[in-house]
């Protein structure tokens, strides 16, 4: 446990992390005489490199170097009513092509037995090639019945198609060369109903039902190809809760009551521990239900504050998880049933105080300070790496204008030790610290 000094390293080996970013975006309008009609056009170029340590311990067990170029296009046709007619609507057609080339070497290094007595060390090396494509048609109105009460509906519907082309070669001659070819298409049909309601010119009512969707895919990293797929995600979500704005608009207040039930929910967990392959599993269902409150309050010419509270229960509903010891292959079942969600705090919140002062006509002093708190939270599923409740503090203090932004910024003011990311298997728990007290500007131009 390095918690008394948390940002000494505790690996073999140095870790990188580099990415190069590009991004075009085009927007386009045009008007006629009862709906505006947009186009727009994305692209995004990533290039990276990485030197990853997987075991986090002194040992030299598991790790991995690649580099990686991502291109992104999507292309958004939407129709947007104009009018001031009681029925207003949007409707629209996205489409996407991600394409991922990829390099990676997975090296199971010489001490590699620590965790697989019958493991052996060696370099696997990936060459991958990665393509997602997919089409979203959308719509969805509301009318207007009176001054009271108004009814949203809209309609989705997702395809998408991914392909995986893996090239998997060894470095030692007792493991041959493999790889696969395979791919997965997916297609959902997405409904939303809303039905609002207006207690008063200061307080509206609403309560919705939709159904959420999210698409399944292919593990990359996973050596068995009758394993690296995973299904679709679906839940059915139901919202309730009231908007208000009060006090000559000095004081809003929302509060939103939620249930989620999942079925297939996908988390990122540790899919094979004889090779540290993660990637994305489904668990059989799960269900989510909470509160959330929200409030901001103009305290004064300039000065404001914002408070945000939520209440989080999600578990674990049905799921047996697979378990298999890796020293002499046999397989168990897990009952999940009841665990907490990884990543789901019961409790979080914020407080916030923001204050703006004119300097002159064009330039503004724009100083916040701000408090995020949360509860303990779990990184897997089994409930066993915890992150123990913390907080943190952050600021920035800038100037803004109609051409430019500049702020000077600190994170995590108190040096809160934490951690950002963990696993567990069995027995085996690991995690990295998440990054201490941090200081930065940024600066925007605007044209």
């Amino acid at each position: 446990m390095l918690k008394n000094n948390p940002y000494k390293v505790n690996f073999d080996m140095d870790v990188l992390r580099q990415v190069v970013f590009q991004n075009i975006a085009l927007h386009l309008k045009y008007d006629l005489p009862s709906f505006r009609i947009h186009s727009i056009f994305a692209y995004q170029k990533n290039a990276g490199d990485r030197r990853d340590e997987y075991d986090y311990t002194p040992f030299d067990i598991q790790s991995a170097v690649g580099d990686n170029v991502l291109h992104n296009f999507s292309q958004e046709f939407r129709l947007v009513s104009t009018n001031d007619s009681s029925l207003q609507w949007t409707a629209g057609v996205f489409l996407y092509h991600n394409k991922t080339s990829q390099n990676d070497n997975f090296i199971a290094g010489k001490d590699i037995s620590l965790v697989d007595p019958t493991a052996i060390p060696n370099t696997r090396s990936d060459m991958l090639e990665t393509i997602q494509k997919g089409i979203a048609l959308y719509g969805q109105a509301t009318y207007t019945l009176n001054d009271k009460v108004s009814f949203t509906g809209g309609l989705r519907l997702d395809y998408e198609k991914n392909t995986v082309d893996i090239e998997r070669t060894y470095n030692i001659a007792a493991f041959p060369p493999s790889g696969f070819v395979d791919a997965a298409e997916f297609t959902s049909f997405s409904p939303k109903g809303t039905i609002g309601y207006n207690i008063s010119n200061e307080i509206f009512a609403f309560g919705s039902i939709a159904r959420g969707y999210k698409p399944g895919g292919i593990n990359q990293f996973i050596t068995d190809k009758e394993k690296a797929k995973f299904n679709p995600e679906q839940s059915l979500n139901y919202e309730i809760g009231l908007k208000s704005t009060i006090l000559n608009n000095t004081l809003k207040l929302n509060l939103t009551g939620f249930y989620t039930s999942y079925t297939g929910q996908q988390i990122f967990t540790l899919l094979d521990l004889s090779t540290f392959a993660f990637g994305i599993d489904n668990i059989g269902e799960s269900r989510i239900f909470g509160l959330e409150f929200e409030g901001k309050a103009a305290i004064s010419k300039g000065l404001s504050l914002g408070m945000n509270l939520g209440y989080l229960n999600a578990k674990v509903s049905k799921y047996n998880e697979v378990i298999v010891n890796p020293s002499d292959g046999t397989v168990i079942l897990e009952d999940r049933s009841g665990k907490t969600l990884p990543v789901s705090p019961e409790f979080n919140g914020n407080i916030n105080v923001n204050f703006v002062q004119p300097l002159s006509k064009k330039i503004n002093l724009e100083s916040s300070l701000d408090y995020n708190y949360q509860s303990d939270i779990y990184f897997d599923i089994p409930n066993n790496s915890l992150q123990p409740s913390y907080g943190l503090l952050n600021g920035r203090l800038g100037i803004t204008s109609q051409t430019m932004d500049l702020f000077i910024w600190a994170k995590n003011l108190t040096n809160e030790a934490y951690y950002g990311y963990g696993y567990g298997v069995g027995t085996f728990n690991a995690a990295a610290f998440a990054l201490p007290r941090t200081f930065g500007a940024n600066i925007t131009l605007k044209f």
